[in-house]
């Protein structure tokens, strides 16, 4: 295990790879999102034909929108089409990962083991949200 804390690495090295995993488990957590709805409805996770859209209106969501907990700071909780009320379970599941994503490279280094843990939080995160929205795993 490589310590990022030990000091073989420069200060600023060190925040990289914080905001790295930061960063990294936020784009995952948005993406576990899409996995939390459609697996239990048997809906495809990903394709051409299967883009993010809003829950209400349908409306297909471009970039912007879909930038992880900022959007939906940006957007005041609302869809920027329809402005209907976002759930904050999306922004709750991307900074749940991201903050977990941090302490794991905080704890663990660059080690075999931080891929390993970036699995097991994402498929923890994953078996959560679908018990909380369908109260069945």
């Amino acid at each position: 295990m490589i310590s990022i804390f030990d000091g073989r690495f420069p200060v600023w090295y060190t925040i990289i790879f914080i905001a790295l995993a930061f960063v990294l488990g936020a784009v995952i957590g948005s993406f576990l999102n899409v996995v939390i709805i459609r697996a239990p409805r048997h809906e495809p996770i990903s394709g051409a034909h299967n883009r993010s859209h809003c829950m209400s209106c349908g409306h297909q969501l471009n970039a912007l929108d879909l930038v992880p907990i900022f959007s939906y700071i940006f957007l005041g909780g609302k869809c920027r089409y329809c402005r209907e009320k976002i759930s904050p379970r999306y922004w709750i599941v991307e900074l749940v990962t991201a903050v977990t994503f941090t302490l794991s490279i905080m704890a663990l280094g660059l080690s075999i083991s931080l891929p390993m843990a970036f699995v097991l939080i994402a498929a923890l995160v994953v078996a959560s949200g679908t018990d909380i929205d369908t109260m069945e795993i």
